[in-house]
């Protein structure tokens, strides 16, 4: 599928520091949508696999991989542990970031998405008991989807597709 000329954008923004609402602003969508356009983005396939083939290309025209990476950064926190004056911001920050290169660390843009995530999906619940309270006890509910967010789980064969 063809990206729009934002979209597109949006995959080549995105590259500069994986802020979803930054790269969607740059890209030109509204300030006060692009929270919601860059993590709607992010889940859409199309978008998702040119964001990977865009870093594929970067990593294979720059010699990099993730794993020379973490060594560069594992480098860097020994010296800065070792150094003749150690200097434990430095060291910290080398941590941070092989944490987040791992997938091990959430941003706070993160941790507040996937808390209001989680408040949005009890107001449904709430109304739906609200709305089963006021039908009665005749018609109970029987099914009820629930989509849990978290981690992107694509090489889990149990994760829903859709």
């Amino acid at each position: 599928m063809a990206l729009k000329a934002k979209q597109e954008k949006f995959c080549n923004e995105y590259l500069v520091d994986l802020n979803a609402t930054q790269a969607a602003i740059r890209a030109g969508y509204s300030a006060k949508t692009a929270r919601n356009v860059g993590c709607e983005n992010l889940t859409k396939p199309y978008i998702s696999a040119r964001i990977a083939e865009l870093q594929a290309e970067s990593q294979k025209k720059h010699g990099v991989s993730r794993e020379s990476i973490l060594r560069e950064l594992e480098e860097a926190r020994t010296a800065a542990l070792t150094s003749e004056t150690p200097q434990a911001s430095a060291a910290a920050s080398a941590t941070v970031h092989k944490a987040k290169l791992l997938g091990l660390y959430d941003s706070p843009e993160d941790i507040e998405l996937k808390r209001l995530e989680i408040e949005r999906k009890k107001l449904e619940i709430a109304k739906l008991k609200r709305e089963s309270e006021s039908i009665g006890s005749d018609h109970p509910i029987t099914r009820m989807e629930v989509v849990i967010v978290g981690e992107n789980n694509q090489n889990d064969p149990n994760a829903s597709a859709g």
